[in-house]
């Protein structure tokens, strides 16, 4: 009688994993067909992510095309007048890293030394161009 229960119970097994595995290759076969079909369309999923991108990721626009200068010597006037600007807030910063003992003095003195000199420099240099350009002046 136990035999029988067993060989029974082996049998149910059996079938329920006969079930199981059909189930699988069933499953197996979609995934093959979907697989195919994803592959097919691959290149038409990278073209539209290549789309997304460039339209999300505007191309960095180049210092020298935000503004354009009438000539050379306009150019060398409108670069000077940014280092200019550039050097006075290189001096603020200097004296605030002073104020809060960042730096020591005798570095910071220095610092502020360069960057006042350079920027005598540039405006000496831009006065220059001014009288050589006469609307500007």
């Amino acid at each position: 009688k136990r035999q029988g229960i067993n060989a029974e119970y082996m049998g149910d097994v059996q079938a329920s994993l006969r079930a199981a595995a059909e189930q699988i290759s069933a499953v197996h076969a979609a995934l093959i067909g979907h697989k195919a079909e994803l592959v097919e369309i691959r290149p038409e999923i990278e073209n539209a992510i290549a789309i997304v991108k460039s339209t999300l990721e505007p191309e960095p626009i180049a210092d020298s095309d935000i503004l354009v200068t009438a000539d050379v010597l306009s150019q060398q006037l409108l670069e000077l007048e940014s280092e200019d600007l550039a050097l006075g807030d290189l001096q603020y910063v200097i004296s605030e890293a002073l104020h809060a003992k960042e730096m020591s003095t005798t570095e910071g003195l220095k610092a502020l030394g360069n960057a006042a000199r350079s920027q005598f420099l540039c405006r000496a240099l831009s006065l220059k161009l001014k009288q050589t350009l006469p609307r500007l002046k």
